[in-house]
């Protein structure tokens, strides 16, 4: 199951980027120190946003199209907008459940180019109290255009391979 998880996070990493084709007649620049950071502070942006449902800020750390992976298959959002309302969707109702904020427990990155990479996140979402509301693990797709990080698309992971140490 996890080989078929990469393979589809692959498939839709490079379906997401724009300049793909272009990468395959020039020679990918490295993946840097300074690209994995700008990465980890879009991931974190990303959490912190959510939490305090800062839509502003939060439209800003995606780019359209935008491919997301769940229970009912694969969708591809057009605009960062439709993006946002997706989350939104996912957000709002978290206020009846006494939610206060998500936060990264661990991340793994996986560089795909110089311009694409994969963040493994294990996350937890917290009560108002700080206890535990739930928790769960997704790859997150992004990729550099423009010279920023941008998220691309998501995908589904199982927890357990982070309970597992793997």
């Amino acid at each position: 199951m996890p080989t078929r998880r990469f393979a589809l996070a692959a498939v839709m990493a490079l379906a997401a980027a724009p300049a793909f084709a272009q990468a395959q007649r020039t020679p990918p620049p490295m993946f840097s120190d300074a690209d994995a950071a700008a990465v980890r502070t879009l991931i974190d942006r990303y959490f912190t946003a959510f939490s305090v449902k800062d839509y502003a800020t939060f439209a800003q750390v995606f780019t359209a199209p935008y491919l997301m992976a769940g229970r009912e298959g694969l969708a591809t959002i057009p605009t960062v907008e439709g993006v946002v309302e997706r989350y939104k969707a996912i957000r709002v109702p978290l206020e009846n459940a006494d939610y206060s904020a998500s936060q990264v427990v661990e991340m793994r990155l996986t560089p795909l180019s110089g311009r694409m990479a994969m963040a493994n996140v294990h996350w937890r979402r917290l009560k108002k109290d700080g206890s535990l509301l739930n928790e769960g693990a997704e790859v997150l797709l992004t990729a550099k255009a423009g010279g920023q990080w941008k998220m691309t698309g998501v995908i589904p992971e199982d927890l357990r391979q982070f309970k597992a140490g793997g």
